[in-house]
């Protein structure tokens, strides 16, 4: 498959990120190419020597990091503490704050409440 094209896609233009996911779920790059005249997003390998078939996506992910969750980059599924100090366990209560290690205006910080 050469690539996927979206068509109708005005509302795409500010896309700066695109991945598909294999089918071990692991997130692969694809290159993306906004046309502004067609209204269309093209998204395709990177990799031009590698074949890719319809069969070899799992999901295929594309949208602004600004704005969308990016699910290309795995640290988007990982948090830190927000304090940097790890909370004392040994207690019977216990609340601290995690923040996304990625982007704090798409995934919230968590409250947690032990």
């Amino acid at each position: 498959m050469d690539s996927v094209v979206i068509t109708n896609a005005g509302d795409l233009s500010a896309t700066d990120f695109a991945c598909y996911m294999n089918g071990s779920f692991s997130p692969v790059a694809m290159a993306f190419v906004y046309d502004n005249t067609k209204k269309t997003l093209t998204l395709s390998s990177i990799d031009t020597n590698i074949n890719v078939t319809f069969d070899d996506f799992r999901t295929i992910h594309f949208g602004n990091s600004k704005l969308d969750i990016n699910l290309c980059n795995p640290l988007t599924y990982t948090y830190k503490l927000s304090s940097g100090l790890i909370p004392n366990l040994d207690v019977q209560s216990v609340s601290f704050e995690l923040t996304n290690r990625v982007s704090k205006v798409v995934l919230p910080d968590l409250k947690v409440n032990l």
